[in-house]
Parts: structure tokens; sequence; C-alpha cells
């Protein structure tokens, strides 16, 4: 038997799960930026929930938009973070079918087995988004301003950047290379180039000023006023 088909056993189909549901039928949203952890985990945490529940007949929404809906999320996250997120929604619903009892406790939980989940997590999660925005400063002209992970001094620096484009470290076609390995060459100062995978945010933002202009000068003409004569 799947592990998830042994919750909520003993509720029947709902019995208007045959009605429409409006929400469905109406073309009207706008897109939305998942741009944290906590976000995704939490959205993958109720997708398998929904899951669950769809699989009783418990939702007026399709099992196969549950699915693909997981399917999205799951492709933001590295397969460590799923099974947590999975591993929390089995609790939750030993919860809700009354056996909390037989939770295993933290103290009893198989180690994690990297030393940095939340930065194994962020650096896997809604890539194409973090790409998009830069893209986007980088094609209407605005500068940056960002926050990223430092792992030379272990330090979250935030600053405000020019910048100049999208790369790879060793100069590779960004097309043809992984997301995670793609860098955004900034402006800062001096220049600097900044794993894409590394960055926590980051918000377009008007320039402060135009780079490599070159300052003018303009030679004046000396005036020379006559003196006042007494009379």
């Amino acid at each position: 038997m799947d592990r998830w088909q042994q919750h909520l056993r003993s509720l029947d189909p709902r019995a208007d799960l045959r009605e429409s549901f409006y929400p469905e039928l109406v073309d009207d949203y706008r897109p939305a930026l998942l741009n944290a952890g906590s976000l995704l985990t939490a959205c993958l945490v109720g997708a398998r929930l929904l899951d669950v529940v769809a699989m009783r007949g418990g939702t007026r929404i399709k099992p196969t938009i549950v699915k693909k809906l997981r399917a999205v999320i799951e492709a933001a996250l590295s397969p460590e973070v799923v099974h947590h997120c999975d591993e929390e929604s089995a609790r939750i619903l030993l919860w809700l079918d009354g056996r909390a009892e037989t939770l295993q406790r933290d103290d009893d939980a198989p180690a994690i087995t990297s030393d940095t989940p939340e930065l194994d997590m962020m650096f896997a999660a809604d890539l194409e988004s973090r790409i998009s925005v830069a893209r986007f400063a980088l094609r209407e002209s605005f500068d940056l301003e960002l926050e990223y992970y430092d792992p030379i001094s272990d330090s979250w620096p935030r600053l405000r950047a020019t910048p100049i484009d999208i790369r790879t470290p060793d100069g590779a076609d960004p097309d043809d290379e992984d997301e995670l390995e793609l860098v955004i060459a900034v402006d800062h100062e001096k220049s600097l180039a900044i794993a894409i995978k590394t960055l926590r945010w980051l918000m377009p933002v008007n320039r402060r000023f135009e780079h490599n202009h070159e300052p003018t000068s303009r030679k004046g003409r000396l005036l020379s006023f006559p003196k006042r004569s007494d009379d």
C-alpha cells in the first residue's frame, strides 16, 4: 500500500464532490513570485496534504492539478528538502488521524546529511526567478539591490550595484550551462562576480548615475568689469 493511502481512511468522499469549483472557472490571476525557501516548503507541505485529501475525495480541486503543483514546487527544491517536507506532511496526517503518539521524536530522526541544509535549499530553490529579475535589470538598464552569501567570510553582504552580464565562471555560453553554475557580474566600486544561487534576494532600482560617463570640461571666458570712477 502507498504510504499516503493509509491516512484519513475513516473519511467518506464529500457529497458535493462533483459540483464545479468556481475559482477554476475564473481566468483572473497574477503570477506569484515564491522567492524564499520557507514559502516553497510551506507550499509543498500543503500540496502533499491536499494530494491525500484529494485521494480521499475530500476536495473539488482536481487531483491532476494537485500533482502538477507538487511537481512544480519539487523541481525548485533539493531532494533532501523534499524528503523533510514529506515527513512533515506525514506527521500532520498522523496528528489528524489521532495517531500523534506514534510520531518519531526529532532526537530519534535520522541525521541530516548536509551541514548547511538551509543554504542547500536556497541554492537549489527558484533559480529561474532570480535569473529573470537579473535579466530584466540588464535589459531595462536598472541597478540591483541584492544580498548574497559569501562563503569565504560566512556572511551576507548587502549592496547596490550595476549589473554587467550573466555568465558562467569560465565564460561559456550561459544557455548551455546548468543554472546552478551561473554568475552575475556587477559593477560595485570594482567588478564583482556573484553566483546567482547565492542570492538571497535582489530588486531592480533606478540607477543613481551613468557609469563610464566621462566628465567634460568647458573652458570659460574671464569677464572684466569696468571699475566705478568717482565723479
